[in-house]
This record gives C-alpha cells, structure tokens and sequence, in this order.
C-alpha cells in the first residue's frame, strides 16, 4: 500500500524488493499483462517518495506453491521471467554500510527490571559499545553504571558490539522511569541531544476528511525511532515548490502534497538528532487518527 511505502522511506530502506504475490491464481495463471498493470500502479507511488527505478525491483511469485520464492517458477508456467529468485535477489545485495566511525548512539526500544539491576533492550544506531564506554542516558541524563552487556541470541557478555547489532545492557542503580522506551544512551563525555522543540522539512501524504489542512496548532502523534509522543505543529516555516525552493513563507496552512518546513513542540523532552548527522534518528512520522499524514526529517533543534 502506498502507506506502506511510505513507512518504508521514513525507516531509511534504501532497496525494495516488491513480490507481487498469488500469480498461480486462476484467474491470473502467471499473466505477464496482469503483472504489468500492477506495476504500473505502483510505480507513481515509488516516485512519490522519490524512490528511483536503481532502488526497488518487482518479482513475480508464488507464496503457496514456492515459486520464485527459492526455487525457479518453471519456463513451462512462466516463459517471460528470468530475473531469478528472492533468495537470489537477497544474496546479490551490497553489504549493509555500518556506521562504526560514527559518535556512539544506542536506541532504548525496551527494559525490565531482575534483581538489583535494570536491563535495557537496545539496538547500537552508530559507534562501537566498549566494556568501559561510561553511558549517560538522554533524555532524562542519568548516569550509566553498566554491569555487562551481550550481543543478542549470543548467552555469552561481549567486550564490545559495534553499530547495527541488538544488545541487552545490564546497568544498576537506575529504575525503568530513567530510561523511558526512545531513550538514547551516549557517551558521558559527548552526550546527545534532547529538545522539546525541533525544525523539521515535512512532506503532507494524506490528511483526513474531517481536517482536511494543517494548520498552526495541529495536533497529531510523533513516530521517530522508538519515541511515540503527542505534539503539535507551532509554526509553518516556509512551503517549498517541486525544486525545493521556497514559494510561499509562513503560509497560512499545507494541504495533501505540500512540502515545507515546520516547527514541531512536545510537552517532554525527548531524544532526537538532526538528520544530517544521524539519519536514522532524524526521520520521523506523524499520525493522526490511525493514518499517516506526514512524513519528515529533523533539520534543526533547540538543545536543553
């Protein structure tokens, strides 16, 4: 679904693969005409969101009978496709960029408590964990005192975790209200950002018929990384034309399709970065009554 897509871009998939799927229906029976009509319907959406032909590829498949999924669908079935397997497709892809060279990010998605001590669920965003990397906790910037931490489905504690890996940090003397689910842990010395307030260039996808504009003081849910916050729009900056210049300067509202930039307030701090420097942990989405209505990236911020 185009929400999907969108969805896909927020959370920085740079390569889709699209498997168009029940192509063994009899209605269908491996119809190139009909697996064409779906791509042209879903081709605008992909450049929507500025996805480019380099960046996604379709393939026809067939979940129930397995068909192209590791093995083959037969010429005999199919004549027209030779673009391989998805098990094919997956093992021709380039390695994943780490960003060990990076400054230490680590996302909090989860934490319980066992004994004395307090174990956070984490995913290493950019930098490598040491064994005796002092951590402190943002947005609340508390102290880390940690214990041991393992690189996950391994039983055994590691010496150090490098960026992309999940991890489970064991810390004492915190309670789980330090370290709210979307906190960030960094280095003591070189702590992250936390800001109630942030400027952000935004991108209207859908809107609901009962709100059909946004305007100052819309009101809507905040998705960036594991943060699920309430906050409001408090200014429109500026509404940008399809070369991203700006057109209009503090425009009155956005409409479905407009493009510009906003300046967004939460009631608590939270913890975020500028997209530039850590894109993972600058892209966002807003929602509003279960549906998807912006998609955007963090351009500035206001430290606390």
């Amino acid at each position: 679904t185009p929400e999907h897509i969108m969805l896909s871009k927020t959370l920085g998939l740079q390569y889709l693969f699209i498997l168009i799927n029940k192509m063994d229906d009899p209605s269908v029976m491996w119809s190139k005409s009909r697996y064409d009509s779906i791509i042209d319907k879903i081709v605008p959406i992909l450049g929507t969101y500025n996805y480019t032909p380099q960046q996604y590829c379709f393939l026809p498949v067939s979940a129930f009978t397995g068909d192209n999924i590791k093995v083959a669908v037969p010429k005999e079935t199919c004549s027209w496709h030779d673009g391989g397997t998805f098990f094919e497709l997956i093992d021709n892809l380039d390695s994943i960029i780490r960003y060990d060279d990076s400054p230490l990010r680590i996302t909090v998605s989860s934490r319980y408590k066992e004994r004395m001590f307090l174990n956070l669920v984490c995913k290493i965003e950019s930098g490598i964990l040491k064994r005796n990397t002092q951590l402190i906790t943002v947005p609340t910037m508390k102290a880390c005192e940690m214990v041991s931490f393992a690189i996950e489905d391994l039983a055994d504690e590691v010496q150090e975790a490098r960026s992309g890996e999940n991890i489970l940090i064991t810390v004492k003397n915190l309670e789980e209200d330090d370290v709210p689910v979307g906190s960030i842990l960094s280095p003591l010395t070189a702590p992250g950002y936390r800001s109630e307030t942030f400027e952000a260039q935004i991108m209207i996808t859908d809107v609901n018929e009962s709100i059909p504009v946004i305007t100052v003081g819309y009101e809507c849910v905040l998705h960036v990384h594991n943060i699920i916050t309430e906050c409001r729009i408090s200014l429109l900056v500026s509404e940008f034309n399809k070369r991203g210049k700006i057109k209009t300067k503090h425009p009155k509202f956005f409409v479905q399709g407009s493009i510009g930039a906003v300046r967004i307030t939460v009631d608590l701090p939270i913890a975020i970065e500028k997209f530039q420097d850590f894109p993972r942990l600058g892209r966002f989405t807003l929602r509003d009554r279960g549906k998807s209505v912006a998609v955007g990236k963090i351009l500035r911020l206001k430290p606390m």
